[in-house]
């Protein structure tokens, strides 16, 4: 499979929020969406042709929750972000994170940040790979729900670590 040729990375398009697989709650893909529209943050989603296989949401405010909210200025914030099971560890993560760091570089922003659960890894390993360091502010306690597709809601509460890297020197 030759992924890097074909895949495409962009910007979510109103009339592709219907091809998205479901997201964690109701109604979250376009609500990522109308974020983008509004300027608020950037809904990146990778395609292999009409399947959507990675997502990321970079808030260009960064982080609001305390304390990242006050000690990190200017460093947007990458969250949920996800890789098909069945494609990762074929670079498409990596494509991604690559193009977000270079637009958010290019709009003049020196570090970006994100939180990883302490348990999770591989996605850490990934991101200090790529010079993401702890950002020195302590563990904090993220809490997130999602619907199975039976409709039974579950909640996530994860232990994190805030990582942020620098684009410049």
């Amino acid at each position: 499979m030759y992924i890097d040729q074909d895949l495409v990375l962009r910007p979510l398009r109103k009339k592709e929020i219907a091809l998205l697989p479901p997201g964690a709650r109701p109604g979250d893909h376009r609500t990522r969406f109308y974020l983008q529209e509004g300027g608020i943050a950037l809904y990146l989603i990778a395609w292999l042709g009409t399947t959507a296989v990675g997502q990321l949401l970079l808030t260009w405010e960064g982080e609001t929750r305390e304390p990242m909210g006050s000690q990190l200025v200017r460093c947007p914030h990458l969250s949920d972000f996800n890789v098909l099971p069945e494609y990762r560890s074929q670079g498409i993560g990596t494509r991604m994170l690559d193009h977000i760091e270079q637009l958010a570089q290019e709009k003049g922003y020196q570090q970006i940040g994100l939180g990883v659960g302490l348990d999770n890894s591989r996605a850490r390993a990934l991101y200090e790979r790529r010079g993401y360091r702890d950002s020195g502010l302590g563990e904090y306690m993220d809490s997130w729900a999602w619907i199975d597709e039976q409709g039974q809601e579950f909640l996530v509460i994860d232990r994190c670590l805030y990582l942020v890297k620098h684009l410049a020197e």
